[in-house]
């Protein structure tokens, strides 16, 4: 678990690097959405987390999911190639033997190795970000 949000820190650093930002006014616009939505999630995470923490968490989760599609959209998606072979070795690769790749399945085939490609490779630059990274742990031990 620790790892994973390092690894979400790590993509939300990015942001800087990006030029990526959330204002006020949408976490304000994401705070009524959810309060909206989750009335009584929405109750529970402010007595859990008060409303700074809950800004702040909803902050970086806007960032991370911000950033993270910048990263797709940008560096993922653009070194995307798709051809016949290529679905055909996606369908081998994920055991469909019984699909067969023609006019009326190539669409579906082609978003689920899209899908299957995207995680993947969000995935390496994720660790990637991760090992590079300068992580500090500091660790607090309280003795009885």
């Amino acid at each position: 678990m620790l790892r994973n949000t390092i690894r979400e820190v790590v993509v939300i650093q990015e942001a800087e690097r990006f030029g990526i930002s959330v204002s006020e006014s949408e976490v304000a616009q994401i705070m009524y959405s959810y309060q909206l939505m989750f009335p009584e999630i929405f109750e529970d995470a402010l007595d859990t987390y008060g409303y700074d923490g809950l800004v702040f968490g909803l902050r970086q989760r806007r960032l991370y999911n911000l950033v993270r599609d910048f990263i797709i959209y940008n560096e993922v998606l653009p070194g995307i190639e798709i051809s016949d072979s290529i679905l055909i070795e996606h369908l081998d690769n994920i055991e469909a033997i019984d699909v067969e790749l023609n006019d009326e399945s190539r669409h579906y085939i082609k978003n689920h190795y899209i899908d299957h490609f995207v995680i993947v490779n969000f995935e390496k630059i994720r660790e990637q970000l991760y090992q590079n990274a300068d992580i500090i742990y500091f660790i607090n031990l309280e003795w009885s």
